[in-house]
């Protein structure tokens, strides 16, 4: 399996809340593979080193001053519990190889064109000369016809010439024009990445619907004109969030201060504020819900051990949130958890007691909720199967 997240989170140099729904998810369907014995590469080359930031720093030091920022941002990806990655730079050799490469390529198939002193990708000659229209519609998308709607009247109305060079210090040279001060736009050094050319499957995950254009859609137009093929057979586009998410992300983790679970209630956050395409806001209520759930979750552990004993380990897994983990729908896999875990904790508060076929149920929960909380059920798991309390 391969798991690409796009270069949106650049060299702004901050984190921000709002870009965990991107981060998580892939990283839960990363840990998901792996759990049922699969191979993954997660590629997560979000840190876009061609962006206009960079152009103020100047050429000196540049490099130290590259891996100190990137200190910085793995530092804050840990706060979020994010597990393996593949580093890539937008700046190395190959990738810009891949770029001069392909966009020769689109100028001679003429899907890219001069304009007064720039380079412009053709929408409509490539929506008229290609199948985008026909890809779009075999597709899966996570949300349904939601998103495909959007993109085919990006097609539709966007029936002009799309900027593909930009005056940039660090961005990739125009093949043969070194000395230009126009450089290829960074968004089509992420729509050729050598991370997306595979024979594989691959899901996409990309981050609000705002950067639908930028890191769905042209990559589709590119992929459109070089192979008249999709670039990925899976794609999700998540919600973007507003409030406390412009908040850096060490504020914020410092908000939580609950314990052990501390990067799950922060993948909680992240995943919740994707349900909707509405502004959502990541905030301390938020931070409150998901500590209710998971502290009534590792409770029911606690009622498990005191009324049966150390359990044998359930195999089987709870259908219903594994169709949604599995065809990247990830708030509603949270949504589910949480009715089902409060169900349970619920019966158990009338009766006193939990009931046995609850146990069955509450573990087969658990079994498949891992790849999202993976520090809760850990401890679960040493309650439930080992007995420490």
């Amino acid at each position: 399996m391969k798991i690409y997240s796009p270069a949106f989170i650049t060299t702004k140099g901050r984190l921000s809340v709002g870009h965990g729904a991107n981060l998580v998810w892939c990283d839960v369907l990363g840990r998901r593979e792996r759990q049922k014995g699969g191979y993954v590469e997660y590629f997560f080359p979000s840190w876009n080193h061609q962006g206009k930031r960079l152009d103020t720093f100047g050429k000196q030091d540049l490099e130290n001053k590259l891996k100190n920022m990137e200190e910085d941002f793995n530092r804050q990806l840990n706060l979020f519990g994010i597990e393996k990655y593949t580093e890539y730079r937008d700046t190395d050799s190959k990738s810009r190889e891949n770029a001069k490469r392909y966009f020769i390529v689109l100028k001679e198939k003429k899907f890219i064109k001069y304009n007064e002193c720039q380079y412009f990708l053709d929408i409509k000659e490539i929506v008229n000369r290609t199948n985008l229209l026909k890809i779009l519609e075999e597709m899966r998308f996570a949300q349904g016809d939601q998103i495909r709607k959007r993109l085919v009247d990006l097609a539709y109305t966007l029936n002009g010439m799309y900027p593909i060079s930009k005056k940039r210090e660090f961005a990739t040279e125009m093949p043969g024009e070194s000395e230009s001060s126009q450089k290829i736009n960074p968004i089509f050094d992420l729509a050729v990445s050598p991370l997306l050319f595979s024979e594989e499957s691959m899901d996409y995950s990309i981050d609000g619907s705002r950067t639908l254009l930028h890191g769905t859609f042209i990559p589709l137009l590119v992929w459109a004109g070089l192979f008249n093929k999709p670039f990925s057979k899976n794609i999700s586009v998540h919600g973007y969030s507003l409030g406390d998410t412009e908040m850096a992300v060490d504020k914020f983790y410092e908000k939580i201060n609950a314990d052990i679970l501390n990067s799950d209630i922060m993948r909680y956050c992240a995943i919740r504020c994707t349900e909707s395409f509405e502004d959502m806001e990541v905030n301390l209520d938020s931070i409150s819900g998901g500590k209710k759930l998971l502290y009534r979750t590792l409770n029911l552990s606690k009622h498990i051990l005191k009324h049966y004993g150390t359990q044998e380990r359930e195999t089987n897994e709870d259908e219903g949130i594994k169709e949604f983990i599995e065809t990247m729908y990830p708030s509603k896999a949270i949504s589910y958890f949480e009715s089902e875990i409060f169900a349970i904790s619920r019966n158990t508060h009338h009766k006193g007691r939990i009931d046995k076929e609850d146990v069955t149920r509450f573990l087969r929960n658990v079994n498949v909720i891992k790849s999202i909380f993976p520090i809760t059920v850990k401890r679960i798991e040493e309650i439930v199967y080992d007995g420490k309390l």
